[in-house]
């Protein structure tokens, strides 16, 4: 229980850091930092996102691992569509994944 509290905190502050370190061309550093920055003000509905896809990929485990096919690419999508939504309330549209999917 002693790591449980503080690792579900640092889960939450840096659930984008991947998706801005491939979006944003960000080092490790700094896209843990601009994570924090973009979960700011957005603590519990971020939280609520890592909490329900945790959920459906657990739920891919139990189906004995055949399921994760399924559950590992919803919960990274669930990830990058949350990205965009709170990127695009904060004024800014990252056009840089639509380039990146395509190609």
């Amino acid at each position: 229980i002693l790591f449980f509290v503080p690792g579900v905190y640092l889960l939450t502050i840096w659930t984008f850091a991947e998706v801005i370190a491939a979006v944003e061309k960000k080092n490790f550093w700094g896209s843990l930092e601009a994570s924090r920055q973009l979960v700011k003000g957005h603590w519990m509905p971020v939280f609520g996102l890592v909490f329900t896809a945790c959920l459906i990929v657990l739920a891919g485990v139990m189906l004995l691992g055949v399921g994760m096919l399924v559950s590992v690419p919803v919960g990274t999508l669930l990830v990058h569509a949350a990205y965009r939504d709170i990127r695009a309330q904060a004024g800014v549209i990252p056009q840089v994944i639509d380039a990146e999917i395509v190609t």
